[in-house]
C-alpha cells in the first residue's frame, strides 16, 4: 500500500509538472503571438516616424500618437494573456478583416469561403496566430508591396494560405514563428509547409474531422 502510495505521488507530480510545462508553453506562445506581433507592428511606425520628421513633422507626430495608443492597447493585452483573460472579441470572418485592417505595412487582399460558424474555435485561434506571425514576418523581412490571404472552409478541412510577392529568401531558417507556427498545426492533425519562390508563402491546412490527420509534403504550388 505504502509503495503504491509513493507510485501514485510520484506520478501525480509528475502530470503537475508536464502540466506546468505545457501551460508556460502556451503563454510563451500566446505573448509571442499577439503582444510579439503588436509590438513589432509598432516599432515599424516609429521607425517610418524617425525617417519622415524632418520632412513632415505633423505626420511623424501622428505616428507617434498612433504608437502611444498601440503600446496602451498592448499592455492591457498582456495583462489579460498573463492573468490567463481570453479575448473579449469573437473569432470569424470579421476578426479576421480586422486583423488586416490593422496591418500598415503593405495593402493586404483577403479571401474567405466557406461558412466560418462552423469552423471549430480551436481551428479559428489558429488561423488568427498564423496570420498574425505571417504579417509580422512580411512587415520584418519581405519588402512586399501586397499580401495575399486565402481561407477556404468546408466540411473535410480548413485550408490557409499566405502568399507575398516580396524578396523571398534562398536560406530559410527555422525561428521560432515558423516553428510554433507548424507545431501549432500538427497538434490539431494538420499540415503546415512554406516556400520562398516568388515571395514567400506558407500553407496551413487542418482536417475537420476528429482524428483526421493531413500528411505533410513539399508545396508544389
Amino acid at each position: 500500500m505504502e509503495q503504491a502510495k509513493a507510485q501514485l505521488l510520484l506520478a501525480s507530480k509528475e502530470i503537475a509538472g508536464i502540466t506546468e510545462v505545457k501551460e508556460r508553453n502556451r503563454i510563451a506562445r500566446e505573448i509571442h503571438d499577439s503582444v510579439g506581433h503588436n509590438l513589432a507592428g509598432i516599432f515599424i511606425q516609429l521607425q517610418a516616424a524617425q525617417k519622415i520628421h524632418v520632412k513632415d513633422e505633423n505626420k511623424a507626430m501622428s505616428i507617434v500618437k498612433t504608437s502611444i495608443d498601440g503600446l496602451a492597447n498592448t499592455i492591457e493585452l498582456l495583462r489579460d494573456t498573463v492573468h490567463n483573460i481570453k479575448p473579449r472579441e469573437s473569432l470569424g470572418a470579421d476578426y479576421f478583416q480586422g486583423i488586416i485592417e490593422n496591418y500598415q505595412f503593405c495593402p493586404v487582399e483577403l479571401q474567405m469561403s466557406g461558412d466560418f460558424n462552423s469552423v471549430p474555435s480551436a481551428h479559428l485561434e489558429l488561423l488568427s496566430a498564423t496570420i498574425k506571425e505571417a504579417l509580422t514576418n512580411t512587415a520584418r523581412y519581405s519588402q512586399a508591396t501586397m499580401v495575399e490571404i486565402k481561407i477556404d472552409v468546408n466540411p473535410v478541412y480548413t485550408r490557409l494560405s499566405v502568399k507575398d510577392n516580396g524578396i523571398g529568401s534562398a536560406n530559410i531558417k527555422e525561428g521560432l514563428g515558423l516553428s510554433g507556427m507548424k507545431e501549432r498545426t500538427r497538434n490539431l492533425g494538420g499540415s503546415f509547409s512554406f516556400h520562398s519562390q516568388d515571395g514567400f508563402m506558407i500553407v496551413c491546412v487542418i482536417p475537420r474531422q476528429k482524428g483526421g490527420e493531413m500528411f505533410e509534403g513539399t508545396y508544389r504550388g
